[in-house]
């Protein structure tokens, strides 16, 4: 099994020196696993130069020093190793390995930041948005995401809730009771159906609004609010105008940085491209940049092959093959963790490589912004 995840194997000399055995082993991102006479796991890494780590797990300690890892160096007698030129790629190949060799306990030996998304049922008799830390797939859920944080993700339903004047206290609305007691009641800060100002018919239509801008659709709302903005102005209801003003600049919060990869989940679509191996070719010692693809789609994760700037019209037909394909089935957990490893990237402070927002399909890049993309990015090629 460890022969099909991995590029290769180095056999370990006990007798031979480090650095000479060693130099196999490439010199580049990438994950490797110390295995024993058996091949069995003894340690799984991801690491930024493959020999490099290799040496580092395998020195002896010198004399009188003391050694802050266990010393593997008695028992492993294999490396297995598989080159990752890019972050990304070595994030996923890590993830889809421990989960090979470790089945049972591969997330001990992964670093799966903590997720937090939006949910809301709209079958329900009085929806409501709310924070989960488990989407599930499928189950009439309407799920939001990625965030950066949990913060983010609970600010973006008071903006929601602020902006299309939503019941703030859903749980009082949900089992019934006596509202009188609820401040946003009293401070006019929603629509209240709990006190039958609204109909559910007519609630249910400002949750498809706030539905539609948690998914993208916030100009169109916008523009919504805005005519109603105009139109109370020119009757001459100042009062109702400064309130939808209100609500239209909350509204607008939702174009922050925090949100800028925020969509329904099941329509998120995402195209990463980074640098990948240089080659070498035929009759030049000059080596040429290979680029990798991935296509993230509702939670789905898929590899294109490295290719060049001139193998770009190749690429681009397989991206939008891809594109087309309906997305597969996948269990909640597989779905969460791909998300995991997904939002780790996306909101990093200075993301490696080229991330294209294609959620909307108005927004699929055309070949020539792909090419222009890498061109620009990676201009020192």
């Amino acid at each position: 099994m460890l022969d099909e995840l991995f590029d290769d194997c180095l056999t370990i000399d006990p007798a031979g020196r480090t650095a000479e055995f060693l130099k196999p082993l490439p010199a580049c991102k990438g994950v490797l696993l110390f295995a024993d006479d058996s091949d069995r796991a003894i340690q799984l890494l991801i690491c930024a130069n493959i020999r490099r780590t290799a040496a580092g797990r395998l020195a002896q300690p010198g004399p009188g020093t003391v050694k802050k890892r266990a010393d593997i160096s008695r028992i492993a007698r294999k490396i297995y190793y598989c080159s990752s030129h890019n972050d990304f790629a070595g994030t996923l190949t890590h993830y889809r390995i421990a989960r090979a060799v470790y089945p049972d306990t591969y997330s001990e030996h992964l670093t799966l930041p903590r997720q937090t998304y939006v949910k809301i049922e709209s079958s329900a008799k009085w929806p409501f948005f709310s924070l989960t830390d488990k989407p599930a797939v499928g189950g009439g859920q309407n799920l939001f995401g990625p965030f950066p944080s949990r913060k983010a993700a609970a600010e973006f339903i008071q903006i929601l809730q602020d902006a299309f004047g939503l019941c703030q206290r859903p749980a009082l609305l949900a089992r019934g009771g006596d509202p009188a007691s609820c401040p946003y009641l009293q401070m006019d800060a929603c629509c209240a159906p709990c006190v039958g100002k609204m109909g559910r018919d007519e609630y249910l239509q400002y949750i498809a609004g706030a539905i539609c801008a948690a998914a993208g659709g916030v100009e169109k709302e916008a523009a919504k609010l805005k005519d109603q903005m105009q139109q109370s102005a020119h009757q001459r209801h100042f009062e109702q105008a400064h309130l939808v003003k209100k609500r239209l600049d909350r509204l607008e919060l939702l174009g922050r940085s925090d949100y800028r990869w925020t969509t329904k989940l099941s329509a998120l679509v995402i195209l990463h491209i980074d640098r990948s191996a240089k080659i070498a070719t035929l009759g030049s010692r000059k080596k040429i940049q290979t680029y990798a693809a991935f296509l993230i789609k509702a939670g789905h994760i898929t590899e294109f092959g490295d290719f060049t700037v001139q193998e770009f019209g190749k690429f681009y037909k397989s991206f939008l093959a891809k594109l087309a394909e309906p997305a597969g089935k996948t269990c909640s957990k597989e779905f969460a963790e791909r998300l995991s490893l997904l939002s780790y990237h996306l909101y990093r402070s200075k993301p490696a490589g080229i991330w294209l927002n294609c959620s909307k399909t108005q927004q699929f890049p055309s070949e020539s912004e792909i090419t222009n993309a890498v061109l620009e990015r990676f201009d020192t090629d």
